[in-house]
């Protein structure tokens, strides 16, 4: 099982002005679980780890999440706080504060553009290494928003 969002619309600019780039962006993006890879499809729900990984089946690339699955410290140490303690407080922020991801999917999002495809759906495969094996495991996934940023 994998993560499938709901429909996109495609950058299409009636101007006819191209973007430069395509970004997917992973908003609050959990790392505090197991390493693993994210295999990007877009316009492939059916996608597997056995699924090639060309833009013909639809992919559109990884990103990697080095996580933090053990909390080897005292207790509360990996508790993550709810903000700075105050407007002078320039800590950097906790280890474990969720993250933004960025993928550039710019080649991937350009082949859709030039079909008649005015929608996209991401899959998100989830895939974690154990020795020579790879498994999904869906649980790793976790993030508030998906969203498809373009730059002209």
């Amino acid at each position: 099982m994998t993560f499938v969002s709901e429909p996109l619309p495609l950058p299409l600019h009636p101007s006819g002005v191209p973007f430069k780039r395509a970004d997917l962006h992973f908003h609050d993006l959990d790392h505090s679980g197991a390493s693993y890879e994210g295999r990007v499809f877009l316009n492939n729900p059916a996608a597997t780890l056995r699924t090639r990984r060309t833009i013909a089946d639809g992919y559109a690339g990884s990103f990697h999440i080095f996580g933090h699955p053990h909390c080897w410290g005292d207790a509360g140490h990996c508790a993550v706080p709810p903000g700075p303690l105050h407007g002078f407080d320039h800590r950097p922020p906790h280890h474990l504060v969720p993250q933004l991801h960025t993928l550039d999917v710019t080649q991937a999002i350009r082949e859709l553009t030039e079909t008649s495809a005015r929608e996209v759906t991401v899959s998100v495969l989830p895939v974690v290494r154990t020795g020579a094996r790879s498994r999904i495991d869906d649980a790793q996934l976790r993030f508030s928003r998906l969203a498809l940023v373009t730059y002209d």
